[in-house]
């Protein structure tokens, strides 16, 4: 994947990447539950939750996400 994308995986919060993709579509409802659990593993760090409604792009580009924050 891209490399400024990991880079804001790492970085200190998920917010900015869901702030990124309200701006990308704007019909799009995002409903994200973040629980912090620091003595977990990087990939359990976050764990997302996604309500959405959105075009078959918009849909693609959430399900790719996951799929990254998950990994």
């Amino acid at each position: 994947m891209e490399k400024w994308l990991i880079t804001i995986l790492k970085r200190k919060s998920f917010r900015r990447l869901l702030f990124l993709l309200i701006l990308i579509s704007k019909k799009t409802q995002i409903f994200c539950l973040l629980r912090r659990n620091v003595k977990t593993s990087w990939s359990e760090f976050f764990e997302v939750s996604l309500l959405v409604e959105v075009s078959r792009m918009n849909l693609l580009l959430l399900f790719l996400l996951r799929i990254i924050v998950l990994a």
